[in-house]
């Protein structure tokens, strides 16, 4: 016997099981319980083959739920690339890229070529592409071309209008704690009972959020170019404090106007887009122009000729625009910003019609003189606040936004020249960290590890402190 259901989908039922249920229906047996639900198989690894462009390495693939409430719902399946060595004596150590947007797969291969044989052989390390990067990359292309991995200029209207068309509902399913779920199905496909996290700007906000919400999973944390857990400033005034030290370090080997403050804040004043030019001096390190051909053509625009000055900022917006979608997504950008930040409105839940009043009281009651030398409506043109007072109301990430990290063995490196994520936050991610170490590096900007005095710090952190702090940059490891 046989009974149709849903169209063209058939179940097979018994005439014994039919009769019987009729029975106790009959007899007023009506005590029956729905059926527990089928948990999902164990997470596991899955097309386990060799690196096309990595021999040396693995790639593979882990299919996680698109909604964790939903758990045999529709799936996204993220690439993951690992060490060879399953048996390494310190367990598995995982990479986690910035932005957010940042594809990790990708920069655990840049980060692995840089890294001593030591460490290599030490750790198994493992690098995934969070949700929304990589091959399951959120693609908005107007805001993608307009705004690549800036963290600063914020998108035009049409442009962002389209992202929100692109994500739709499936946007709320793009916060850090839907990433920390996701990390937490890694860690076990991995057999892993602890391990190491290893974050890079955002993506020591990652491991913040997972570090707190899986303390027992966790051996050890460094936190490369911190964003502190408790949230970013959505005015940048820790960056604005930071600004005039920056300046000055850099023009000390160079020629710079006697007061360069004054110049900047004269070219800003005569500035259509001064958030651009702002945009540019967060990129400093690696990105911008020398700080001699920079006020020079700061001074040209303070007089009034800006041509110099429009060059530099082209090119530095055509740096940023650069990478692809897979290497970098500016849609994934903004859905998780706007979902995790804390904004002067609220969470990311907040109706849209209140918004703007609540962020105008509270821009209304900070002096004019902390926003210097940019003044306060420059600094509501970012994107934290610009383009998340347009987001659509989201239910916000679950991850724990206060209180301090668990008390483990945690590195903070922080560049004194990085105005992406600038000394003040590293300082109050130190106070969040009762297991924590600072290491700034002074002639360095955002991506400590990138230089050599950063990464053997980090080296001696995972090597159990075989050097003192900071580490001599000649020191190389025979062991670890």
């Amino acid at each position: 016997m046989s009974v149709a259901i849903s169209g063209s989908r058939f179940v097979q039922r018994s005439i014994g099981a039919g009769l019987l249920a009729l029975f106790l229906a009959a007899c007023g047996g009506d005590d029956t319980t729905d059926p527990e639900p089928v948990p999902p198989p164990p997470p596991s690894l899955v097309d386990i083959t060799d690196c096309a462009d990595a021999p040396e390495l693995l790639c593979a693939y882990l299919e996680v739920p698109l909604d964790h409430a939903q758990p045999r719902g529709e799936t996204l399946r993220l690439a993951v690339t690992m060490q060879r060595n399953t048996d390494a004596p310190r367990g598995v150590a995982l990479w986690l890229d910035g932005g957010p947007g940042g594809a990790g797969r990708r920069m655990l291969r840049s980060f692995g070529s840089r890294m001593p044989p030591a460490l290599a052989e030490a750790y198994r390390w493992v690098g995934l592409d969070f949700r929304g990067t990589g091959e399951t990359a959120i693609d908005c292309p107007t805001l993608q071309a307009e705004t690549g991995f800036s963290d600063i200029r914020p998108g035009s209207p049409a442009a962002l209008a389209e992202c929100i068309d692109v994500l739709g509902e499936d946007r709320q399913f793009y916060s850090s704690s839907a990433t920390v779920a996701d990390l937490e199905l890694l860690r076990q496909a991995l057999g892993a009972e602890t391990w190491v996290l290893n974050g890079i700007s955002y993506g020591t906000y990652t491991a913040s959020a997972y570090a707190t919400t899986h303390p027992e999973r966790v051996s050890r944390i460094v936190l490369d170019s911190p964003v502190p857990h408790t949230g970013l400033d959505s005015f940048s005034r820790p960056a604005l404090r930071m600004l005039p030290f920056v300046i000055e370090a850099h023009c000390m080997d160079e020629e710079c106007p006697q007061d360069p403050m004054a110049v900047l804040a004269a070219a800003a004043s005569l500035e259509p887009k001064p958030i651009e030019l702002y945009d540019m001096l967060t990129g400093w390190n690696g990105v911008n122009p020398s700080a001699t051909a920079l006020f020079q053509a700061l001074q040209a625009a303070a007089v009034g000729d800006r041509s110099a000055l429009a060059g530099l900022i082209r090119a530095y917006q055509q740096n940023t625009t650069r990478p692809g979608v897979r290497q970098f997504s500016t849609g994934l950008h903004r859905a998780t910003l706007c979902s995790d930040m804390i904004a002067p409105w609220g969470d990311s839940a907040t109706p849209l019609a209140g918004r703007l009043a609540a962020l105008q009281a509270a821009a209304s009651v900070i002096d004019e003189a902390e926003f210097w030398p940019f003044d306060r409506a420059t600094m509501l043109d970012n994107v934290l606040i610009h383009d998340c007072l347009a987001w659509p109301p989201t239910s916000p990430g679950t991850q724990r936004r206060d209180g301090l990290l668990p008390d483990l063995p945690t590195l903070i490196l922080a560049g004194f020249l990085d105005l992406s994520t600038p000394l003040p936050e590293a300082f109050r991610q130190e106070e969040l960290a009762p297991g924590g170490r600072l290491v700034i590096i002074d002639d360095v900007g955002h991506g400590v590890q990138g230089a050599w005095r950063g990464l053997t710090n980090t080296v001696n952190f995972l090597c159990d402190e075989p050097y003192e702090y900071p580490v001599d940059p000649e020191v190389r490891w025979e062991s670890c």
